[in-house]
């Protein structure tokens, strides 16, 4: 840090190296959009580096970029430039963490389905829900750092995990049901 803030171009490039697949992950996300990510990733680490004599040390380097990133998402989603039609499913890349045991046959096609099913439960909850849920659940947050990354109390951020995950679990419920009665109505039709 102390050799970027010098001008250090190679120490910068560490930086980059270091948090830009993080930060993208949040983004992406978050927004659901793999470009307007993109996007807000190379807008984040500019900011950050071209600003880092503001970083005072009191927080980790990582807990400052998420907490910038955030904001750029909440600004972004405020602005309304990332439409819920322009949204793509939750993203299949391989960014998700790789089951322990190899999946093979319906095992697999069921872990891809609830996969598409949580990324699109994803997508049908608030902003503020989503946030919390990545940072917590997809990138292993402790509550303190998302304390410091989201501004609020601990407490407070217990309390939005709480929600956010119930706000999950209901979206993944109403799919489901939506697809059962589909898959049942389908059914009718077929005899």
């Amino acid at each position: 840090i102390e050799r970027a803030k010098a001008g250090d171009g190679a120490a910068a490039a560490e930086i980059v190296e270091r948090y830009q697949r993080r930060i993208f992950t949040l983004c992406v996300r978050v927004l659901g959009d793999a470009d307007a990510a993109e996007e807000l990733t190379q807008e984040t680490l500019i900011k950050a580096l071209t600003g880092l004599e503001k970083f005072d040390g009191r927080a980790s380097l990582s807990t400052w970029l998420h907490r910038i990133a955030t904001n750029a998402c909440y600004s972004r989603i405020r602005s309304d430039r990332v439409r819920s039609k322009s949204r793509s499913p939750w993203p299949e890349s391989g960014e998700l963490p790789v089951p322990s045991r190899v999946q093979g046959g319906a095992d697999a096609l069921d872990a891809r389905r609830r996969r598409h099913a949580v990324g699109v439960a994803l997508d049908r909850i608030n902003a503020e829900h989503r946030v919390v849920l990545v940072l917590r659940d997809v990138q292993g947050m402790e509550y303190e750092q998302l304390s410091e990354v989201l501004g609020v109390p601990v407490g407070t951020i217990k309390s939005r995990l709480f929600r956010a995950r119930a706000a999950l679990r209901d979206a993944i419920e109403l799919l489901e049901s939506a697809s059962h009665q589909t898959g049942q109505h389908t059914e009718r039709e077929t005899r």
